[in-house]
């Protein structure tokens, strides 16, 4: 939305303030889509973990004009700079709710204005993952009756050229 310096704040900064309204964005819930997906690449013994979720994000305007600024920043996550930011982001608006003006609210005389966001997004975390090198299979066999043998057999890969 490219807001000027000082208007995105972080989330327990807001309060009376007087003067412009200015907002503070704060994630309020994951919600995991189905299961993670992994891929181990084997060369550089890295895997690569990709997760969906759906966040719920919290928008809060505090200030003179609150009500208009979470109003113009609902509607500017719909628009096309709004959409190109989210999928910059790997990410999609899902859903946002109605704004809610707050002022008044538990004895607080600023305007305060509040909205929520729903988006789905893709996370992918990467961590070390060693190679197996060697696997040990026992085989059970049992030979008549009363008669069980085991056999121990190591496996090791093929060398790598």
């Amino acid at each position: 939305m490219q807001l000027p310096s000082g208007d995105v704040r972080e989330t327990w900064s807001g309060g009376p303030v007087g003067g412009r309204a200015f907002c503070t964005f704060c994630l309020e819930s994951v919600i995991p889509l189905g299961p993670a997906r992994t891929d181990f690449y084997g060369q550089s013994e890295r895997e690569r973990i990709t997760v969906s979720v759906l966040e719920t994000w919290v928008f809060e305007a505090y200030g003179n004009g609150a009500d208009e600024f979470a109003e113009f920043a609902r509607a500017a996550m719909q628009g096309e700079s709004g959409q190109a930011m989210f999928r910059r982001e790997r990410c999609a608006l899902i859903d946002t709710r109605p704004s809610l003006d707050l002022t008044g609210l538990a004895g607080q005389q600023e305007h305060r204005s509040r909205f929520l966001a729903t988006l789905s997004t893709v996370r992918i975390f990467e961590t070390e993952l060693e190679a197996i090198r060697l696997a040990d299979l026992y085989v059970h066999t049992t030979m008549g009756a009363d008669e069980l043998v085991i056999e121990h057999v190591p496996v090791r890969p093929p060398d790598e050229p």
